[in-house]
């Protein structure tokens, strides 16, 4: 059995890089050949020359920043990703598309609208699996939408790609009710791939990572314009004995996969807006708390909803700079035993999931012969 995925492993974010990493180390462990699909649309690959493509100086410094920690993040690609030949465009996928027993598309928020309409500057469908033959299995793993309302004009072009799939997954509630409004079958929600291996999985990547303060914060945010959680930061700051370590600062921009991976398992509060910055602190069992990510981008905090209400942890999330109610999430103990029991129930639906998608999707295949 051959099986690619298709995922935004190419993205420059720790959460992506590691559920394409989950996804394929969890794959490897059911099926003889895995792969990810390198399909890095040209438009989006980042090269030095574009940092300096901007009418806006004050964007150098950040694109630099980005720029480096890119290279980082390459560097751990080329180590652990089974990568297939590159795909820079959608055209060269449906040209010469990987042979594949199956594809899986997921998890992240590869079905986004706004890549749909203008991934590569045009209506892109990849993430959609527009490609192939018809007897590769399709099948959608834990995908997300990153928005609750889907527009009407990425609708139009998703659900004839959808019809073709043997089954899908989402990540979070708000993808059921897309899904169903598109009129198809109530879909599966799925955990995130990174749950899906367990914090030893992880150790090996934070071996050698031993240059670490004691008795630390870590802040991780994502977006900027994040008003509560840098209201907390400075709150930490001023009233917390200890160290503060946040990756705005630009001594942390850049730190690696392994860094940030270590950063979280060694911290002793860990406060992030990031869902992945959230599935790690519950990987690694640390005290935490979650911020919802404000603005135009709110829509993306489903995907955390959703996690705490699985896990039992609403009480993590904190929506304002309060005394009292940083105080109240931080002294309360979470039930670790509890928490992994139900991860392990999640960790058994993923397992049914991809052994009867696959299994139904043999067995079509070999009645059509």
């Amino acid at each position: 059995m051959k099986v690619g995925i298709l995922t935004f492993h190419w993205a420059t974010n720790y959460g992506a890089v590691l559920q394409a990493y989950a996804l394929q180390s969890y794959l490897s462990q059911l099926y003889k050949e895995v792969k990810i699909i390198d399909y890095l649309p040209a438009n989006h690959e980042k090269k030095f020359a574009k940092i300096f493509l901007t009418k806006r100086p004050s964007q150098i410094g950040p694109r630099i920043l980005e720029y480096a920690k890119e290279q980082r993040f390459i560097k751990f690609r080329d180590l652990h990703l089974n990568l297939t030949d590159r795909y820079s465009s959608s055209n060269e996928l449906q040209s010469t598309p990987p042979k594949c027993d199956a594809y899986i598309c997921g998890s992240d928020q590869i079905w986004n609208p706004s890549f749909t309409i203008s991934g590569e500057g045009k209506k892109t469908l990849s993430y959609f699996l527009d490609f192939g033959n018809e007897t590769t299995a399709r099948i959608a793993y834990a995908v997300s939408f990153g928005c609750e309302n889907y527009p009407v004009e990425a609708a139009e072009l998703v659900i004839p790609e959808l019809k073709r799939f043997n089954a899908i997954s989402v990540r979070e509630k708000s993808g059921c009710k897309i899904i169903r409004n598109f009129g198809l079958k109530d879909p599966e929600i799925m955990p995130d791939p990174s749950l899906l291996l367990s914090s030893y999985d992880y150790d090996k990547l934070c071996d050698g990572m031993v240059s670490y303060p004691n008795n630390f914060n870590f802040f991780y945010y994502i977006h900027n314009n994040q008003q509560t959680i840098h209201e907390i930061e400075t709150y930490f700051r001023a009233f917390f004995k200890e160290r503060v370590i946040s990756t705005r600062s630009s001594k942390y921009a850049t730190i690696s996969i392994n860094q940030w991976l270590a950063f979280i398992k060694k911290a002793k509060t860990v406060v992030t807006n990031s869902f992945h910055g959230l599935v790690f602190s519950i990987i690694f069992k640390k005290n935490f708390i979650v911020i919802p990510v404000e603005g135009q981008l709110h829509g993306m905090n489903d995907r955390v909803y959703t996690l705490l209400n699985q896990l039992g942890l609403q009480n993590r999330l904190v929506d304002s700079c309060s005394k009292e109610k940083l105080n109240m999430a931080l002294s309360t103990q979470i039930d670790w035993d509890q928490v992994e029991n139900r991860i392990q129930e999640l960790r058994k639906a993923a397992l049914i999931f991809f052994k009867t998608s696959i299994v139904s999707t043999q067995e079509k295949n070999f009645s059509n012969i």
